[in-house]
């Protein structure tokens, strides 16, 4: 799970594919593990709502703002362990 969390702490915007594709798993293990630091707290959900003044982010260009609630991306972010 550390591998994921380098992942995210790189700043860059991932899909879950990405970092499946990253770590030779499914993306079902991913979003498990996902789940495991949320739970933890390690990570915590972010909701982001396309706007479409993202400088044409890949979930814009997939279609987000046709419903944006229902197409909304999943984000993570790293949180600061004290």
């Amino acid at each position: 799970m550390k591998e994921i969390l380098e992942i995210l702490k790189r700043g860059h915007t991932v899909t879950i594919e990405d970092i499946s594709e990253e770590l030779g798993q499914t993306t079902e293990a991913t979003l498990a593990r996902l789940s495991v630091l949320e739970n933890k707290g390690y990570i915590r959900r972010v909701v982001d709502l396309p706007t479409g003044n993202c400088s044409n982010c890949s979930a814009c260009a997939k279609g987000a703002l046709a419903n944006p609630v229902k197409n909304a991306p999943t984000l993570w972010e790293v949180v600061e362990q004290k």
